[in-house]
């Protein structure tokens, strides 16, 4: 549990240092405002190709996503 709530501020972290907020993020990510609202949370646990795609456009390695 707790790691998913460590993963969601790290992507909230990562996605207001490149100035987004979360309906850009998810548009451009193509999931849902909800759905990202909730991974930021802690609330989901998104799927591999969703941080995949969550990574590429934030523009960070995936890895950097674990390193907070």
């Amino acid at each position: 549990m707790k790691e998913k709530i460590l993963l969601g501020k790290q992507i909230r972290h990562l996605r207001t240092r490149r100035r987004f907020n979360q309906r850009v993020l998810a548009e451009r990510a193509r999931i849902g405002q909800k759905y990202l609202s909730n991974i930021e949370r802690g609330k989901e646990n998104p799927a591999l190709d969703t941080l995949l795609r969550l990574c590429r456009v934030l523009k960070v390695e995936p890895w950097e996503i674990f390193i907070g």
